[in-house]
């Protein structure tokens, strides 16, 4: 059964008066691109113990905020308003007694005649408490999967549906200056920069859906030095869901190099040859108007 995320007309009542969207079983709230609660229901109002919640920002809500759940927030209507695809997050709501409300955000994007963004559509159900990251000692299995990919030049990298990062290799997490069980529990937007992120979110959104990404990149170390990757973005496809990405670098700085030594040097032998050939018609063309020009003698060549 398909569920209808969009938000019924304030301005028109429900019979006897009742409204469709407040008396909703489930919790409906639409926020806008700068987090802005447009609207939320009755249902949900009462789960968080708040009596209007309307003119807040959700962001006071989102817990904890210090830990990059704000980010997820910001990055699902990122995500949302880009793609136009129904996107999914879990987190955390503060309720009024302080207490944390789980909930599964499954939102829609609302967009005008003219096609543009005015607020999601969300969709808002209890969900269970994460589960804490393990932290026992690794298997036989994964210490050996560790061992080799770690000795794997390529950087290599898991992550979850919901942009979480659950394996890293050693290459992959030395680029963002941490270590392999520090990169896990992490979500995307708390490890790649900005600018980065907003680039490749498209391209994620895609592998999420279960559309292979494949593509060259350029991007700055810690030293300021440009360095060229081969990208693929590979879903996870278990049975019809798509439960995660992987991810996997290489480095072809070299390469580029080698092909832009390569380009310049054709380009330069290019203009040496055309040169040498101008040169070449130029005297062609003196010595020809030289003899033409001699009236008196006749010049001939025998072996």
């Amino acid at each position: 059964m398909e569920l209808d995320l969009s938000l019924p007309d304030a301005s028109r009542e429900a019979p006897h008066g009742a409204d469709p969207f407040d008396q909703a079983p489930c919790g409906l709230l639409a926020l806008d691109a700068q987090l802005h609660c447009v609207r939320a229901n009755h249902t949900l109002r009462a789960w968080l113990g708040r009596g209007d919640v309307n003119a807040d920002e959700l962001a006071q809500l989102v817990v904890p905020a210090d830990h990059g759940s704000l980010d997820q927030l910001r990055n699902h209507l990122d995500a949302l308003r880009q793609s136009g695809e129904p996107q999914n997050l879990d987190l955390g709501l503060r309720k009024a007694d302080g207490t944390v409300l789980h909930a599964r955000l499954q939102s829609a994007a609302v967009f005008d005649a003219h096609g543009h963004f005015l607020h999601s559509s969300t969709l808002v159900q209890p969900a269970p408490a994460p589960a804490p990251v393990s932290t026992s000692q690794p298997t036989s299995t994964q210490a050996l999967l560790r061992s080799i990919t770690d000795r794997i030049p390529a950087r290599l990298a898991y992550y979850d549906k919901d942009l979480v990062c659950r394996f890293a290799n050693e290459a992959h997490a030395r680029r963002y200056g941490k270590s392999p069980e520090e990169m896990v529990g992490s979500h995307l937007s708390y490890v790649v920069r900005p600018e980065v992120l907003h680039e490749i979110l498209p391209r994620v959104a895609a592998a999420l859906s279960g559309q292979p990404q494949n593509f060259e990149a350029e991007r700055l170390d810690a030293a300021g030095q440009r360095h060229y990757f081969e990208v693929h973005y590979l879903p996870d496809v278990q049975g019809s869901e798509v439960k995660g990405i992987f991810i996997e670098l290489h480095d072809i700085s070299e390469r580029r190099r080698t092909e832009e030594l390569v380009l310049n040097a054709n380009r330069d032998l290019e203009e040496r040859v055309r040169e040498r050939t101008t040169g070449l018609f130029e005297s062609g063309q003196r010595y020809r108007l030289m003899v033409d020009a001699l009236q008196d003698y006749c010049i001939y060549f025998i072996d």
